[in-house]
């Protein structure tokens, strides 16, 4: 098990160095400097995550709920800063998700149940 978690190291550490990673850190190391606008955005990902969450559990206005958060958050989102951080954000966790899907299914490990 042990060269398992080895080979997840050298996994990660390729992540690493991949373009995706380096410009998520940048547009991370960029965001965090400005605290406040960091705070904003991290109560907004909240927000946004807690109403997928209520989707799931069966609240069925989350795309109203969705838009009219966005609506008051377009100043947030319209900040250069946010938006390179929101893209790269994206793009990294598309890679991650693709990677998961690939160990996932390589593996033959059923998760049917989640659609």
């Amino acid at each position: 098990m042990e060269e398992l978690f080895l080979e997840a190291k050298t996994l990660a550490d390729s992540i690493k160095k991949s373009e995706a990673y380096n410009k998520y850190m940048e547009a991370k190391d960029t965001i965090e400097k400005k605290a406040e606008l960091m705070a904003q955005y991290d109560e907004f990902r909240k927000k946004c995550f807690e109403i997928q969450v209520d989707h799931n559990y069966g609240y069925y206005n989350c795309y109203e709920q969705l838009v009219n958060l966005k609506n008051l958050n377009d100043e947030l989102l319209s900040n250069p800063i946010v938006k390179e951080f929101m893209e790269n954000e994206y793009k990294m966790t598309n890679m991650l998700w693709k990677i998961f899907t690939l160990l996932i299914e390589e593996v033959d490990f059923n998760i049917d149940f989640l659609e």
